[in-house]
């Protein structure tokens, strides 16, 4: 069953946290279930964990055309530094331009109400041009921590940072 939401819905009503064991040792997160929504007394829920692990699933697959399902067309990155989901999805293509293997490894995530925090370790190996560099067939690996915050049961803001620093060093 696909659960349509509004824009105006908010998700945090209803929250039902528990931790959540399992699925990957090193990845303890907490499971929302949030109430979203009523149709002659049933409530819909959106199970924000699920969203989360089908949306990195998305992107791991690169199946970037697919990103509409999980992020607004008007999502905020950074504080206006990108906006739209035209952007968002060119970021993620530039990425994988230069690492067409990349892999966003999730490590930790937490969930309260509307808002996600994950921890990655992002990994790819250097086979086209990244950040002026030519290709140098090396493997790298990172740290990547994001905050997210959802609206209408999509991304619609998020803060990013991956320690591009450290890809140019391993790159070297």
């Amino acid at each position: 069953m696909r659960i349509a939401l509004r824009d105006s819905e908010p998700l945090a009503r209803g929250c039902d946290h528990r931790v959540a064991f399992g699925e990957s040792p090193t990845t303890r997160g907490f499971s929302c279930t949030q109430k979203v929504g009523q149709a002659g007394g049933v409530v819909a829920t959106f199970d924000t964990k699920s969203f989360y692990r089908r949306y990195i699933a998305c992107c791991n697959e690169h199946r970037f055309d697919a990103l509409s399902d999980f992020v607004h067309h008007d999502v905020v990155v950074n504080d206006g530094a990108q906006c739209g989901l035209h952007n968002y999805v060119e970021g993620l293509e530039t990425v994988v331009r230069g690492f067409p293997d990349y892999h966003w490894e999730l490590r930790h995530l937490l969930i309260d109400g509307s808002s996600i925090v994950a921890h990655f370790r992002d990994t790819g190996t250097h086979r086209g041009p990244f950040l002026g560099m030519a290709p140098t067939g090396r493997r790298v690996s990172t740290q990547e921590f994001a905050l997210y915050h959802l609206r209408g049961g999509k991304i619609a803001e998020a803060w990013v940072t991956a320690d591009n620093l450290q890809v140019l060093d391993q790159l070297r």
